[in-house]
């Protein structure tokens, strides 16, 4: 028997694994839907060809679009239609522009240019400034009747749309069109252009109503919307995603890290960070490094984009735990781009570990002026003292800060070219750091119990439904009150359909919510349980959800169906709802089953969590074919097999649970 030195489930991750949804929406009447931050869409990304201005004439032929991708509208929405239409995108710096070939057996058009005429539909959705998605813009493309009746772009809202252009042209059994539509139109246009999702549909009608609708996709929400995949995007996906064997990424942000005010898109796929933007390396091109540590080890516990030293454009910010000897070195970096290239503009070591012990430092960014100072702090030790340090000292960068050293903490500010040392605080050498007396731990949060009626806050919940396109007959699966964010006032936390959602009498103005989509499930069925419990010991409970997830088991394992249970933790800000930890707890295949003990475990603050062996049924040690895995798969903590020796404990780390 062959033994692999990884479980059965890193193979699956496109099945079962998919990132949780964030989507905090503050909500107002235009609001179409709340969205995603990381997903992988049921139907592909829609390709977007980049043109030069000019290229394209709107005369509508076609022969002007010979590289573009044609797709078709194979996706019924609504009705039966015997229409048939392939579409295709594209792009320049001023216009988006739309061409398609429609083949339709009795084309209607008349100067009313209503809903129920033959025409063609984008709908577009640009990612906010927190990364959701609320906004769809739907565009109306109603192509003309030569000599007779001429085209007309509409927006839904807003009226004939100035700047725009559609012709039309005939063709056999059908038409032929071209339009195009300036990005002006679209307010969010002006500085994000990358990572926007849309549709392409054709809505076939008699002119008294609709008799069938197709689309590129059958998603009408920003949420399910795939994206439209730029020239750099697609160039990454053939390029490097494919070449690499990579899957989803880890990190998914937009913002404006380099040149003018156009944002970029900035991902992690694997070790690999990348960068792309509608005029970063002219559009067309993408920046690539390797990172040099692993994020499923745990090796990248910091990566956020922040604008560091004030000057409008944002810095990428990474905590890296580079691997040396048998123990880890951990690095705070500041990474700036400079013209093509990304260099570190700020660099201090942070941390080590070994069999030893660790030490950590802390890292604060304070504001000042437009900016932050860094401020590098005493933080945590264990194991290490000043009798068995024996670890190199760092030389290419400020070293880290030792529990026994003479210095507190060390300020570093902008001098409007590099960052210098402004402030350092001094302490007895030797001396056990000043660290704060403890505070008094906070009241936990109280159960959680069924909402009162004036906790319903039934007009919130029902934006919710709105948005989301819910009936308003729809029962929650799950619905509760505790405090989960911010004020001593509790919050109502619902379970609808794969769902999070979360509002509350003082949480965003007794006006708005946050909700997450939980895709890593695969049915409303899947989840079992969702409950709350304050585990960071802060007062406010973390949202615990217990559900399975299915797939069919690999060779090894004998076929059928394989079904894990999972547990995932999640905290609630009034800008988000973001997992802290998951875990997968058991497996099964049939009678034959392996699981975990979770627990809880009292500590200074609040609760670790620990994953101890539990027991196997069917299975022995001798023919379950995997060894025990050491980190997470796809970012779920593996099961703790019977057979191995201890638990692993995980602590909060300020952000997630770590071990």
């Amino acid at each position: 028997m062959t033994t692999s030195s990884r479980s059965p489930f890193a193979r699956l991750t496109s099945t079962l694994f998919a990132s949780s949804l964030i989507a905090p929406s503050f909500i107002a009447s235009s609001l179409a839907a709340a969205a995603l931050g990381i997903s992988t869409p049921a139907y592909a990304d829609t390709p977007l060809f980049l043109t030069e201005p000019g290229d394209i004439s709107i005369d509508g032929a076609l022969d002007d679009w010979g590289n573009a991708a044609f797709f078709p509208l194979a996706a019924r929405i609504e009705g039966n239609t015997r229409v048939a239409v392939r579409a295709a995108l594209a792009y320049d710096k001023s216009y988006l522009y739309v061409a398609g070939n429609v083949v339709d057996p009795s084309f209607v058009r008349t100067t009313r240019y209503a809903h129920n005429e033959d025409h063609v539909e984008l709908l577009l959705s640009f990612p906010d400034e927190d990364g959701s998605y609320g906004r769809v813009y739907e565009v109306k493309l109603f192509a003309g009747k030569p000599g007779e009746i001429a085209g007309r772009v509409i927006a839904v809202g807003l009226g004939v749309v100035r700047g725009a252009e559609i012709v039309e042209a005939t063709s056999t059994g059908g038409y032929t069109f071209e339009a195009k539509i300036p990005w002006t139109l679209f307010p969010q246009a002006a500085h994000t252009r990358v990572k926007i999702r849309g549709v392409v549909r054709y809505i076939d009608g008699n002119g008294r109503s609709v008799a069938g609708i197709i689309g590129s996709a059958p998603a009408t929400r920003s949420a399910d919307m795939p994206f439209l995949a730029t020239a750099p995007e697609q160039s990454v996906m053939r390029g490097l995603v494919r070449d690499r064997g990579l899957g989803d990424p880890t990190v998914d942000l937009v913002a404006n890290v380099a040149g003018d005010s156009m944002k970029e898109r900035v991902l992690v796929y694997g070790r690999y960070l990348v960068v792309y933007g509608p005029s970063f390396r002219g559009g067309s091109e993408y920046f690539w490094s390797d990172l040099e540590v692993d994020p499923d080890a745990g090796e990248l516990p910091l990566f956020e984009v922040r604008d560091v030293n004030g000057d409008g454009i944002s810095e990428i910010v990474m905590r890296k735990r580079i691997s040396r000897g048998g123990g880890w070195r951990e690095l705070l970096q500041v990474m700036s781009f400079k013209g093509d290239n990304l260099v570190p503009i700020f660099e201090h070591e942070t941390g080590i570990g070994s069999s030893i012990g660790t030490i950590e430092n802390s890292v604060t960014f304070v504001p000042s002026g437009r900016g932050f100072n860094i401020v590098i702090a005493l933080g945590t030790d264990v194991g290490y003292d000043s009798t068995n340090y024996r670890e190199p000292a760092e030389t290419e960068r400020a070293s880290l800060l030792l529990p026994w050293g003479t210095v507190q903490s060390r300020t570093y500010g902008w001098d409007r070219n590099k960052f210098v040392k402004r402030a350092e605080q001094s302490k007895a050498p030797g001396s056990v750091p000043n660290r704060p007396t403890p505070l008094p731990r906070p009241p936990a949060a109280p159960p959680p119990r069924p909402p009162s009626p004036d906790e319903l806050l039934e007009k919130v919940y029902a934006k919710y439904k709105l948005a989301h396109g819910i009936s308003d007959f729809s029962s929650p699966t799950f619905d509760f009150v505790t405090n989960v964010a911010g004020s001593d006032e509790v919050e109502r936390v619902i379970c609808h359909g794969r769902d999070l959602v979360v509002f509350g009498k003082e949480f965003l103005s007794a006006s708005g919510y946050v909700s997450l989509s939980m895709r890593q499930f695969a049915s409303d069925a899947d989840i079992h349980h969702v409950s709350a419990f304050d585990v960071t010991g802060d007062g406010q409970a973390e949202i615990i959800v217990r559900g399975s997830q299915k797939a069919a088991a690999p060779e090894e394992l004998g076929g059928g169906e394989l079904v894990r249970e999972v547990i995932f933790m999640y905290r609630v800000t009034e800008l988000s709802i973001k997992r802290v930890f998951a875990a997968e707890t058991s497996v099964s295949i049939g009678r034959n089953r392996i699981h975990s003990l979770l627990g809880f475990v009292p500590v200074a603050g609040g609760y670790a969590i620990e994953l101890r062996p539990g027991r196997a049924v069917g299975w022995t040690r001798a023919t379950w074919p995997y060894r025990q895995d050491v980190e997470a798969v796809s970012g779920l903590e593996p099961i703790v097999l019977p057979w191995t020796e201890g638990g692993v404990r995980y602590r909060f780390g300020g952000e997630t649970f770590v071990r």
